[in-house]
């Protein structure tokens, strides 16, 4: 056999494995058939790698969603630029997509590319990176994430709120002017919560992904 038909084959089982982890999934055994999946092609290294990139960017793509996890999969600087990519020029549903998938494989590197994404344009993105952000470690600097306190978006202030108490940006003082121009019940909550932490200097914990709705 040719090396040409050995890559053809090789191409074939990367697109077939690519198929079936934008199955959707519902039970248990076809949840772990996806993640055997994932392995599958995580371990096929950068050939597969730079196949799904292409089925992301093409008109194939049958689950966003599952494609970008698989993608976020190989936690590589490649991953993280192509995910990086649609966070930055994705219409919202493909930056929350991309946001979340990051947020699948928590670390450094998937951090990072949030942490860059905060400056994006529309807000509603910039809300959806925070929320991704509150499920991975290390937290955002303090730089990044203090000037979206006083964002006009109301989910952008709550997420940022809770990042901050997690972090401990701000000292009692600039938590109480915060306060004190909060109109928000939630937002008002982390606040409060943040304040009486600095004064009785207990360990700050994340507010909860459940809080905060999703209106801005």
């Amino acid at each position: 056999m040719s090396s040409q038909a050995q890559t053809d084959i090789a191409m074939e089982e990367i697109d077939r494995l690519i198929l079936f982890v934008q199955i959707p999934t519902g039970d248990e055994a076809t949840v772990r058939l996806c993640e055997g999946y994932v392995r599958q092609l995580v371990a096929l290294g950068e050939p597969a790698r730079r196949r799904v990139a292409q089925v992301i960017d093409s008109e194939q793509v049958i689950n966003l969603p599952a494609l970008l996890g698989l993608m976020a999969a190989y936690r590589s600087p490649e991953a993280a630029e192509v995910l990086g990519r649609l966070l930055d020029t994705g219409p919202l549903n493909v930056a929350e997509a991309a946001a979340d998938a990051l947020a699948s494989q928590p670390g450094p590197w998937a951090a990072g590319v949030l942490e860059q994404a905060l400056g994006h344009r529309d807000l509603d993105v910039v809300a959806a990176v925070l929320a991704a952000l509150r499920r991975v470690e290390p937290s955002p600097t303090c730089g990044a994430i203090v000037p979206l306190l006083r964002s006009p978006h109301r989910q952008v202030r709550f997420h940022a709120s809770s990042l901050s108490r997690r972090a401990r940006c701000l000292d009692a003082a600039a938590l109480g002017e915060l306060l004190d121009n909060e109109r928000d019940p939630e937002i008002r909550q982390v606040l409060r919560e943040s304040l009486q932490e600095r004064a009785g200097g207990g360990h700050p914990s994340d507010a909860g992904p459940g809080l905060g709705g999703t209106t801005p």
